[in-house]
């Protein structure tokens, strides 16, 4: 029992191979399961961590608000530039004269002659108002003198049937005093008669009174209607005037955009990304440059590719790395996409995309203006103070399109099924853009 005993103390002591301490199979195994559970918990943390996918878009920063984009609303040529970039404006300050002769349906001589015949229509028109509006003004006048007229002559004929109405009472009195005296024998027969062919005559006057207050009344009536009328024939006369005079006005302006046009500075500020040059060929629709104002809160802008706006969405997160500080020094700074524009040509379009957006049908060079939401000072360093965000301050935005474990990645990439589902990223990108 002893010698067992022994053995088993002895098997669990390490051993000595020359200068080699081999440890007991108990302490190896021990060891081993250690071992192996810290792989397996590192590899679980591994592929449980989530993969981000991003997509780098260059930016700027600019003003949140007060902001204006210059856009070209037609195909023309640029003239005359008035403006220099990055130079200081007030509304409504020439800054381009375009012309759009070489695109307009009509030569300059036909353009001419439109014009002049619009002209001729606006006078016809204006005479026309001017000759409703007199019209209309001595119909009113003589309309309001008759219903002051007719008042006064109500006023006159009431004061008349209060003078008849106290007139006639005393004649009755008058009466009923000499029939009592003819009773009594104080007054005779024909003096009663007398008195009775008064009351008759006032009773008759009175009536007359009041048959002209009657006729008056409804006099006024009908002048009061008369003048509704004609204020009403008259605002529906002007309304259709007015109606022709907008419509020549708004021809007359096609007109003269079919020859040139000058725009001008929507507000006060700074006017940036601009770079038209005289000669310059511009597209309907095209951004020409941007007014900001002096001061203000700082946004991020980008410009998102039409057929890549399916991976954008409000709210999606965004890692910005400025140019002028390195993101392996300082780092990068979070931000969110807070607004998504409609399509629009992108600032700045050269000739050479120019033809190539018109070659391609006008729906490859449209891009979404994105603007993104951060801070205004960025604490990127514990040592350093703050770093102050302004306008105009280029960066690269890394957009983060797609997240999901690793594992899930590395099931896609085996399975080459990448498509199969939706990650819930994904699916909040596809609510964001049509909720």
């Amino acid at each position: 029992m002893g010698l067992f005993r022994q053995a088993a103390i002895d098997a669990q002591r390490p051993k000595l191979s020359g200068d080699i301490i081999i440890p007991s199979s108990q302490w190896i195994g021990t060891t081993m399961l250690m071992m192996l559970l810290l792989m397996l918990g590192l590899g679980a943390w591994v592929l449980t961590r989530d993969y981000r996918q991003t997509q780098p878009v260059q930016g700027v920063t600019q003003f949140a608000h007060g902001e204006f984009s210059l856009v070209n609303k037609h195909n023309a040529t640029v003239m005359d530039v008035h403006v220099q970039p990055n130079q200081s404006v007030v509304q409504g300050q020439a800054l381009v004269t375009v012309s759009y002769t070489d695109f307009a349906r009509y030569s300059t001589a036909d353009i001419l002659e439109q014009q002049q015949a619009k002209l001729r229509q606006q006078e016809q028109v204006t005479a026309q108002y001017t000759a409703l509006n007199s019209a209309y003004r001595a119909e009113r006048d003589f309309l309001h003198a008759s219903i002051a007229r007719t008042k006064q002559m109500l006023l006159n004929l009431q004061a008349q049937q209060h003078l008849h109405a106290t007139e006639l009472q005393a004649l009755i009195a008058q009466s009923n005093k000499i029939r009592a005296l003819v009773q009594r024998g104080f007054a005779t027969e024909a003096q009663l008669l007398q008195a009775h062919s008064d009351v008759r005559s006032a009773k008759a006057t009175q009536l007359q009174l009041s048959q002209q207050v009657l006729n008056h009344h409804e006099q006024h009536g009908n002048q009061e209607q008369h003048l509704a009328n004609s204020e009403f024939e008259f605002a529906t006369q002007q309304a259709v005037l007015l109606t022709q005079q907008t419509q020549i006005d708004d021809q007359i302006a096609a007109l003269a955009h079919q020859s040139s046009a000058i725009l001008y500075a929507p507000s006060d500020g700074i006017i940036t990304q601009f770079s038209v040059k005289p000669g310059q060929t511009l597209l309907s629709a095209q951004a020409i440059g941007m007014i900001v104002p002096e001061e203000g809160d700082v946004i991020g802008v980008l410009q998102i590719p039409s057929h890549a706006a399916g991976h954008i969405y409000q709210g999606q997160a965004v890692q910005i790395q400025f140019a002028a500080y390195p993101h392996k020094i300082y780092g990068m700074l979070g931000a969110q996409i807070s607004h998504i524009d409609t399509p629009a040509l992108p600032i700045g379009l050269t000739p050479t995309a120019s033809r190539t957006y018109q070659q391609r049908g006008g729906i490859f060079g449209l891009v979404r203006n994105t603007h993104l939401t951060m801070t205004q000072q960025w604490d990127c360093c514990n040592d350093a103070s703050p770093i102050q965000i302004v306008s105009g301050m280029a960066f690269t935005a890394q957009i983060v399109v797609q997240k999901l474990p690793l594992w899930q990645k590395v099931w896609q990439g085996l399975t080459g099924n990448s498509s199969a589902s939706y990650t819930a990223l994904q699916r909040r990108a596809l609510r964001g853009q049509y909720e």
